[in-house]
């Protein structure tokens, strides 16, 4: 363990000598490593038992990377978290305002977040990360990086109450994930199964941006990266991203892209306690120009793919508007298949409620487009009282050879409110959908 202040930290031990940690300088690794897990912290390494709401933690140093593992295998992953990089306690008014960089090599799996890399349990209230994240480097497994937390983990009813990110995320063109990527705003990714995880009050307003190749799938979110099998999630009360996305990557084999302005990709089925209501939005452009070679590529204004058969999510806006020119490619006689959604990407009976998409979408290359959702795989009702508008740029037009532009009114509106084929919703896909005209006016979310 490597930290600015504390290395290992038993918050009920410390007492009134952890109320407040402040840490101004920069922390830099170089050289061979061979821990099993090497930890690095801007103020403590790994911290638990409780901290009360009068504590308050603050970094302002760098925390740099650029090592080599003394040997490529499962005993040397790596976290990295601006405040703590292991948590197991109750924190509130946490702020990191140092970047986090790196480069070099990572033996096996990297797990990054902008406050705390890897916290267990536990409510997290008024976490704020202003730092930039960059990767340079190679992760010689998977890649999991959050503006808050890598990982969302075990705790049921566990509550995330106004966690702000404003710092940038960035895998640059030299970055190299030997597994999955998974970036996000937020949380990279939530798992534990049979648990609930709960955000209030929750907001991006840094840029996410992949430009790197992984040889697994690529999943960005806005506010969520990967959900994983069994995990209940419940948004209410703001959930906003304000960043652009940008997927300029490559996945080399038969995986997937996953980008979305709120989620990259949830499976839970099964899972009927899976809920989004109180006002989640995206007003973060999405621009897709990678390439996944033989995997499917998913793009959605909140949800770039959501796998779940039961649960709903209500009260949805997206006004980000969707460019994609990247591709699925094709390997070993695998075609992938883009889908792109002003709410969804592809949706396999997740019922979207009262949702609102307001938006261009640019997607010459798109097998699906839709302004509901790209690819709805459902033969139930998927969406409810939903009303969407904007522009559907690059349509092309068999008779004149050529793409035009085509605005969505009432007379071309169920043309274009999904993509795929009617097999899977035929005439009940919908139910007291309409078209917008005009964009409606963005409702407000203020994170306190």
């Amino acid at each position: 363990y490597l930290a600015g202040c504390v290395a290992i930290a038993n918050t009920a031990d410390l007492g009134d000598a952890c109320h407040t940690l402040e840490n101004s300088g920069n922390i830099t690794f170089e050289g061979d490593y061979g821990a099993k897990v090497l930890n690095i912290g801007g103020c403590t390494g790994y911290m638990y038992g409780n901290v009360d709401t009068n504590h308050s933690f603050h970094n302002s140093g760098d925390i740099t990377y650029n090592g080599t593992p003394f040997k490529v295998g499962i005993d040397n992953h790596m976290r990295l978290g601006g405040i703590s990089c292991y948590l197991q306690c109750t924190v509130r008014d946490m702020t990191n305002d140092g970047n986090i960089t790196v480069s070099g090599s990572v033996g096996h799996s990297l797990y990054v977040g902008g406050v705390f890399a890897n916290p267990n349990g536990y409510n997290r209230t008024r976490l704020v990360n202003n730092g930039d994240i960059t990767l340079n480097g190679t992760v010689n497994k998977d890649c999991f990086i959050g503006g808050i937390s890598y990982e969302l983990k075990a705790g049921n009813k566990k509550t995330w109450l106004n966690c702000v990110n404003n710092g940038n995320i960035t895998t640059n063109k030299t970055a190299v994930a030997k597994g999955t990527l998974s970036i996000a705003g937020i949380i990279a990714k939530a798992s534990t199964k049979d648990e609930n995880k709960i955000f209030q009050g929750c907001e991006n307003n840094g840029n996410i941006s992949s430009y790197g190749k992984s040889t697994g799938a690529a999943v960005l979110g806005g506010l969520i990266g990967y959900v994983s099998n069994g995990v209940g999630i419940v948004v209410k009360d703001g959930f906003v991203n304000n960043g652009t996305i940008t997927y300029g990557g490559t996945t080399d084999g038969a995986d997937a892209v996953y980008v979305g302005g709120v989620l990259g990709y949830a499976y839970t089925f099964g899972y009927d306690t899976t809920t989004w209501t109180g006002k989640v939005i995206n007003n973060g452009n999405i621009i897709a120009s990678g390439v996944s070679i033989g995997g499917q590529y998913n793009v959605g204004g909140i949800f770039a793919a959501y796998l779940g058969d039961v649960g709903e999510a209500v009260e949805l806006y997206n006004f980000g508007n969707i460019t994609v020119t990247g591709s699925g490619g094709t390997k070993n006689g695998v075609e992938g298949i883009e889908k792109i959604g002003g709410i969804a990407g592809r949706n396999d009976g997740f019922t979207l409620r009262n949702a609102t998409s307001y938006c261009n979408i640019d997607a010459k290359t798109a097998n699906y487009v839709g302004f509901i959702c790209g690819e709805p795989r459902s033969t139930t009702v998927i969406a409810s009282n939903c009303h969407v508008g904007g522009k559907l740029i690059g349509e092309y037009d068999a008779e004149d050879e050529s793409y035009k532009t085509t605005t969505l009114d009432s007379s071309n509106f169920f043309d274009h409110i999904y993509g795929g084929t009617t097999d899977w919703t035929g005439v009940d896909g919908y139910d007291g959908c309409g078209v917008l005209t005009e964009k409606p006016t963005i409702p407000t979310a203020p994170v306190e």
